[in-house]
């Protein structure tokens, strides 16, 4: 997939020393929903940039949006499939990143946290599925480990045509890096959603077959 091509626009790589000795234990409670509740804690705490490092509960009424199959570079919302259930789930692993926004975006303002989350949910068959999360609200109770990154220059800005997930290092200290991100409220109108049956596997909405109309001569 990758020989003989260029990726132009892309950013290089980059590494940072990091320091993530503040490490905060938190419970949710059912019913509050994960951005939101998170969103509080890092301001509570004054984390500008953070890391999830593990969360164990249930979750319910998810949403992920995960790349189809076969796609190729760059990425944008039409090479995603969004899925939405309502569940319960357990939460068997959640991970992500937290770094200030550059800019605005929608009702978001410069320096607001960006929360990107990943996570896996088990069924009630003990089928696994997850992906690039979107939405979650606590089911029974959610506990998450999260440490403030301190030492970092990451931030992110919000691209909406790009929609797509880049890095970019920092250049001799003049710019921050910075993350293109598909903003979790602009979900595709075009809900391409799958559903469990009984036994948890993931049932794909049958496509309307369009007969073509004869008339009579």
């Amino acid at each position: 997939m990758f020989k003989d091509k260029k990726f132009e626009g892309l950013e290089p790589r980059f590494i940072e020393e990091v320091d993530l000795s503040e490490v905060y234990f938190t419970r949710f409670r059912p019913g509050e929903d994960i951005f939101e509740r998170m969103t509080e804690v890092v301001k509570e705490k004054g984390i500008e940039q953070g890391v999830v490092l593990s969360a164990i509960g249930s979750l319910c009424d998810v949403a992920f949006r995960d790349l189809k199959t076969g796609i190729d570079l760059p990425v944008n919302v039409d090479k995603t499939n969004l899925m939405e259930e309502y569940g319960p789930y357990e939460l068997l692993t959640l991970e992500g990143s937290i770094v200030p926004l550059v800019g605005e975006f929608g009702d978001m303002k410069e320096g607001d946290p960006v929360i990107h989350l990943h996570c896996t949910l088990g069924t009630a068959y003990g089928n696994l599925f997850g992906g690039h999360l979107f939405k979650a609200t606590v089911f029974t109770t959610t506990e998450i480990f999260l440490a403030k990154v301190k030492n970092s220059n990451g931030m992110k800005t919000m691209a909406i045509i790009s929609r797509q997930v880049s890095t970019e290092a920092m250049a001799g200290g003049t710019r921050p890096a910075k993350i293109l991100y598909m903003g979790r409220k602009r979900l595709d109108s075009r809900k391409e959603s799958t559903r469990m049956d009984q036994k948890g596997q993931r049932i794909r909405p049958r496509k309307k077959i369009e007969t073509a109309k004869t008339s009579k001569k």
